[in-house]
């Protein structure tokens, strides 16, 4: 009696369309969630392990760049940019600009120190990747929980048209995942890449109006458009303050080749992954 013999080919593997690399990938997630779970509260306990405060620390330590510009702004060494109060502007960028950049730097570091435990195990490279931004939303919701409260104290409520905020941040994601899981495969071959990337976010946080507007201020208001750290950020801020979006074309653009990063990324993880492991 014959028996059926499935060959798996590494070249099929290799023939996969960026859709069905994002089906695989989000199977593995789905396949993988309690191991996922199990990381992101390795990671969540390590932060305050030895410490007498304890989870306290993980709350408290996302809310200290928010409670820097509160204190700035009661010493009222910022004025009142284009009608916004400065310590909402600033709190609402730097909070938009850590969002936005571990989505960048999280995958780079989390794939260059978490490549080894990997290979010696049956997860998946996406799986610590997921679990590391996991972390990074986590923390994200604690400053913007301290955002609203300060956007009600200083500016009011917000425009309504602030429900639409959340495509926004959903587009930003998906780009700058895109641009961080890409960068995480070639940091692996060239380690310079994450030391390029921590220089480059050093100085975008000052060129991106984080903490100042320059819409008025040549050479860096003409340049500001082809930034999607400001373009996104900018968006958000404006949509929740006034209710409208001053460069929407700018911010189509790179919601687009967001979604077309996000797709290419996803199927060069997928590919990449076996060889990946060789790298540990």
């Amino acid at each position: 009696m014959s028996e059926n013999i499935t060959v798996y080919s590494a070249k099929k593997h290799e023939r996969v369309s960026a859709f069905e690399a994002v089906r695989a990938l989000a199977t593995e997630i789905w396949t993988h969630r309690w191991h996922i779970a199990q990381i992101f509260r390795r990671d969540f306990a390590n932060t305050y392990r030895l410490t007498r405060f304890g989870a306290i620390w993980n709350y408290i330590l996302p809310l200290v760049p928010i409670s820097v510009w509160v204190t700035l702004n009661s010493l009222r060494l910022f004025p009142v940019f284009d009608g916004v109060k400065s310590v909402v502007y600033v709190t609402m960028g730097v909070t938009a600009w850590f969002f936005f950049a571990g989505f960048v730097s999280v995958p780079i570091s989390t794939v260059e120190s978490k490549i080894k435990e990997v290979s010696r195990s049956q997860l998946p490279l996406i799986g610590v990747i997921i679990a590391s931004f996991a972390n990074l939303i986590f923390d994200t919701l604690v400053r913007f929980a301290g955002v609203v409260i300060v956007f009600a104290i200083f500016q009011g409520a917000p425009h309504w048209q602030v429900i639409f905020a959340p495509l926004i941040i959903l587009s930003g994601m998906l780009f700058f995942s895109g641009l961080g899981l890409t960068l995480a495969v070639f940091n692996l071959a060239y380690r310079d890449v994450a030391k390029v990337v921590s220089i480059i976010l050093q100085y975008g946080m000052l060129l991106s109006s984080v903490v100042f507007p320059f819409d008025h201020m040549p050479p860096l208001s003409e340049i500001s458009l082809f930034n999607p750290f400001y373009v996104f950020i900018d968006a958000t801020r404006t949509l929740a303050v006034f209710g409208e979006l001053r460069h929407p074309i700018a911010l189509g653009v790179f919601s687009f080749v967001g979604v077309l990063l996000f797709l290419f990324s996803c199927r060069l993880i997928y590919v990449a992954q076996p060889r990946l492991k060789g790298f540990a």
